[in-house]
């Protein structure tokens, strides 16, 4: 089981794992902050129509949840979020393996003015990859099926908490904001 130090979490048993350097409750909110904000952003994308300006908002949450996921399982400590994108775009998210040009190049930055379809399609594109370098499902945080899986991730970690010696308390705060 891991440590109080460091958390490993494996999808099965021939993926690799992937390691949170700052124990069990970090891999629990790197989850959290996957399922619940990347998600609602994604969904918020999908839902914007024609409205370019909000894309670009919502681009730079994208951006911001990403470097949040990235501190998550280095172990380095974040900045404020109104300088994430910055950090983002000057140093990359490097324990996601995305250097700054791959983000500039992947969500359309280098473009003058992409239309609403292609920024859609390069923010869902880019959201895929910061999903696909967790391993696991990420459960979707809306609608009946999703919250089952929540609940029973919840179930998961908090046996997993049990057995670390980790103190349950910070799963409560997760039920409230379900």
């Amino acid at each position: 089981m891991p440590d109080a130090e460091t958390a490993g979490v494996q999808s099965n048993l021939s993926a690799p794992v992937l390691t949170v350097h700052t124990g069990f409750a970090a891999a629990v909110d790197l989850y959290w902050l996957a399922l619940a904000s990347l998600r609602n952003v994604l969904e918020d994308v999908a839902g914007a129509d024609g409205r370019v300006e909000y894309l670009y908002g919502l681009r730079t949450r994208l951006i911001a949840t990403g470097y949040e996921i990235d501190c998550l399982i280095s172990g380095r400590k974040s900045v404020a979020k109104e300088h994430q994108l910055a950090v983002a775009l000057e140093s990359g998210l490097p324990s996601l393996g995305l250097s700054a040009a791959d983000i500039v190049g992947r969500l359309a930055f280098d473009t003058a003015t992409p239309d609403t379809e292609q920024l859609k399609s390069a923010m869902f594109a880019f959201g895929d990859v910061l999903l696909r370098a967790l391993p696991g499902d990420i459960p979707e945080s809306q609608g009946p099926s999703g919250q089952g899986q929540i609940l029973r991730a919840m179930r998961l970690w908090s046996k997993i908490a049990a057995s670390t010696g980790d103190d349950l308390g910070f799963l409560a705060n997760r039920f409230r904001e379900l």
